[in-house]
């Protein structure tokens, strides 16, 4: 950062917009504010200067009646009329940046011919202060609060600056007959208005610094909010793919239903929860009689439609979603049926067999029918703690071996297999 930077504070162009609307609307606030004080200061002055003038025994002393009539009560009355002009002006102003219309010339050119005012104001006051007082305290006064009040660029307060010290310094000679006040008059206010104008560089230059630093700000927490948006979308992505490979690692690629190692962990479950609440499960084996030859003769293609159409038909027989059915290798396939007896899971499987058989596909080379079948074998046992699931796959499988041998297209159970 070079030296230019570190002294001026620039501002990045896309937050210029921001800048100027949030100084206008400071000003306009703080013009309200100021003008609504100055009306209040001067009615109480010119309340003051009328007591002063029509009850002069309350201060016990001899004081000029005329005071009302003097220049101080005309200046006071000037200055009232001009603080409700520029009350009205910020007022006018303030409604014209709620309906979005954001005047920053205007705003700034209020509170320069405002603050010109002001100094101005101060220093025919302190003129007039030379007959009485012999200071210029009021100018001073006046020149700090137009300086420090408002956030301006230093260059805009050159117009009021010059022009009030113009006439304090024309004027003092007129008003002020001792040299020696003169003097010091000249030297004070020459310091004064160096030390005004650093003052006035550093309350705008810090309010700049303290815009861009909250700026700074505001746009490291946008790109951090954005940052973390944009993790936790790509977590949710990651989440979500991850999903999907787990959910491919446990479906079967060719039929879409659950695959073997589903059903191991699916099976485990439920023998586990069937164990504590000594209910019932029920192992239906399922096997596509004869497809080698079917696949064979009507090729892989019409194999894998074959597949996925007997996977269908059995899922569509599922009574409740705790029923499980995947693809437990090749063409044979596990029902799985929770708290069903054997009565129920002989029912059952009759209408797994029938619909297949009802899908009509033709199989000209089976020797049981013309039409693709299923042969089945089942099991139904609670489980017991000297057990496993794969003792009633076992079971359920030497029941499939006996559904085969007994010509196919059949229903057997185990342990009655004969």
């Amino acid at each position: 950062m070079n030296k230019r930077n570190i002294f001026s504070f620039e501002i990045k162009e896309e937050n210029k917009k921001d800048f100027q609307e949030e100084i206008t609307l400071i000003n306009i606030k703080r013009g309200i504010t100021f003008s609504g004080i100055m009306i209040l200061f001067e009615m109480i002055l010119l309340l003051s200067g009328c007591i002063v003038n029509f009850w002069p025994h309350l201060w016990q002393r001899t004081v000029n009646t005329e005071f009302i009539f003097t220049a101080y009560y005309k200046m006071y009355v000037l200055m009232l009329i001009a603080a409700v002009f520029y009350l009205l002006i910020f007022y006018y102003l303030k409604k014209r940046f709620e309906q979005a219309h954001i005047e920053s010339n205007k705003t700034r050119i209020a509170v320069i011919t405002g603050i010109t005012f002001v100094m101005l104001w101060g220093a025919v006051i302190s003129l007039f202060d030379q007959y009485s007082y012999g200071n210029v305290l009021v100018y001073t006064v006046n020149v700090m609060l137009g300086s420090m009040i408002f956030y301006l660029e230093p260059k805009y307060l050159i117009i009021p600056y010059s022009l009030s010290l113009a006439v304090l310094a024309i004027g003092l000679p007129y008003f002020q007959e001792s040299s020696y006040v003169l003097f010091g008059h000249y030297v004070n206010i020459g310091m004064f208005m160096v030390l005004i104008w650093v003052m006035a560089i550093s309350n705008y230059s810090n309010f700049k610094k303290d815009f861009i630093n909250r700026a700074l700000i505001k746009e490291k927490n946008t790109k951090l909010e954005n940052e973390i948006s944009t993790r936790e979308i790509i977590q949710q992505q990651l989440e979500e793919a991850n999903q999907k490979l787990l959910d491919l690692s446990f479906s079967d690629t060719l039929t879409g239903i659950p695959n073997r190692r589903k059903l191991q962990e699916v099976l485990d479950y439920e023998w586990k929860r069937a164990l504590r609440d000594k209910t019932s499960i029920s192992l239906i084996m399922i096997d596509i009689d004869f497809f080698k030859s079917f696949n064979d003769n009507y090729g892989h293609l019409a194999g894998d439609n074959c597949l996925i159409s007997v996977a269908r038909a059995l899922y569509s027989c599922r009574r409740r979603s705790t029923d499980f059915i995947a693809r437990y290798g090749g063409e044979e396939f596990i029902f799985l049926a929770i708290n069903l007896d054997k009565e129920g899971t002989l029912i059952l499987a009759e209408k797994l067999r029938q619909s297949v058989a009802g899908l009509k596909i033709p199989h000209e080379h089976s020797a049981v029918a013309d039409h693709l079948t299923i042969s089945l074998g089942l099991t139904t046992a609670i489980p017991e703690e000297n057990a496993s699931f794969s003792q009633a796959i076992a079971n359920a499988d030497q029941a499939l071996y006996r559904a085969k041998h007994d010509g196919r297209n059949l229903v057997r159970s185990y342990p009655e297999l004969f």
